[in-house]
């Protein structure tokens, strides 16, 4: 989609995509491990459960405490749009 400009000069809306599908889920016991790495590398204590999990490529990348709103995510990739999407699912 174009978008005029001041000066006449289309400028283009760039909308966000994810390159691979992202799954919204419920933890289980299974994903403790790895959602106390996760939090872990975000420096961060362990979200209490219930939590909902972001996964990509088969990776936890992102977790929602559902009793307290705490959130632990991957610092070092882009996950910023995945703890919006737990947000979301929460509600």
């Amino acid at each position: 989609m174009n978008l005029p400009t001041l000066s006449g000069t289309p400028r283009r809306r760039w909308t966000r995509r994810w390159d691979h599908p992202v799954t919204v889920r419920m933890a289980n016991a299974e994903d403790t491990e790895a959602i106390r790495v996760l939090a872990e590398r975000d420096s961060r204590p362990v979200p209490p459960a219930p939590r909902l999990v972001a996964e990509r490529c088969g990776r936890i990348e992102a977790a929602l405490s559902l009793r307290t709103d705490e959130v632990v995510a991957d610092p070092f990739r882009r996950t910023a749009e995945l703890v919006e999407l737990l947000r979301w699912a929460r509600a």
